[in-house]
């Protein structure tokens, strides 16, 4: 999930920076700015999921108007003071929720969660849908195919691997199917403890990782014996993540 905040107090972007790092998993900060005119730069020059934006400037930037002409796909969280009255100007600005200042982790990690759910709504009866099994089963994901719908676990997966405006899913059994849907949807589909994006490329599940490899840039060995390049942005959270899921001498 990519997200840009634009706030005016340095300490709450500070803080909000360091919260999204450490409670919400799968967010790329793509820009920080108090800026209000910069902020707009940074939304036409990226590809914004969510905007953590300051309430008062929104109420008094008219450039932010600009928001709702944007037809980028975006939600806005409008950062408040407990004692401010906040106007949640609703849909003219793409406002899903509002945080009160200091922000509370546990509200954020919610309102970070409850967006992703939406996001996942929306695309899922475009192109896919998703299934959670009776207990004890693995989550599947229904892929379009020429005859029909194809049930795909998401264990089977190792890896997807962009190709123009397609995306590759590359399976335990070796045969990519190719979906008509950019990796970034599947980004915001699959954000889970087991994918993440570690290349503009490419998408990996975690679980199917055999080696991390340090050489000519670095890059990761998967299950079926592939070898996916990390870029720079992703090698600390890559790590991270690594050494979170297993023991590392």
């Amino acid at each position: 999930m990519n997200v840009i905040i634009i706030e005016n107090e340095k300490e709450t972007r500070e803080s909000l920076s360091k919260l999204l790092r450490l409670f919400c998993t799968n967010v790329n900060i793509v820009g920080v700015t108090d800026n209000p005119f910069e902020g707009l730069k940074i939304i036409q020059n990226s590809d914004p999921d969510l905007i953590f934006l300051d309430e008062e400037i929104l109420q008094s930037s008219g450039a932010l108007l600009d928001l709702k002409a944007s037809k980028k796909k975006f939600y806005v969280v409008l950062l408040t003071l407990e004692n401010q009255s906040c106007e949640i100007p609703g849909e003219e600005a793409r406002v899903f929720e509002y945080l009160v200042k200091p922000i509370d982790p546990i509200a954020l990690e919610k309102c970070v969660k409850d967006i992703r759910t939406l996001f996942k709504r929306q695309l899922c009866p475009d192109y896919v849908n998703t299934k959670k099994g009776r207990k004890g089963e693995d989550e599947r994901i229904g892929i379009p195919t020429s005859k029909g719908t194809l049930f795909v676990s998401l264990e089977q997966i190792v890896f997807l691997r962009a190709n123009n405006n397609y995306t590759e899913i590359i399976l335990e059994t070796g045969k990519p199917l190719l979906v008509s849907k950019s990796l970034k949807s599947f980004e915001r589909l699959l954000e889970s403890a087991s994918f993440m994006r570690v290349h503009q490329s490419y998408m990996i599940n975690l679980e199917k990782v055999v080696e991390l490899q340090r050489t000519d840039g670095g890059a990761l060995v998967l299950s079926n014996n592939d070898k996916v390049p990390i870029s720079r942005a992703h090698k600390v959270e890559i790590k991270n993540r690594l050494e979170e899921m297993w023991k590392i001498v």
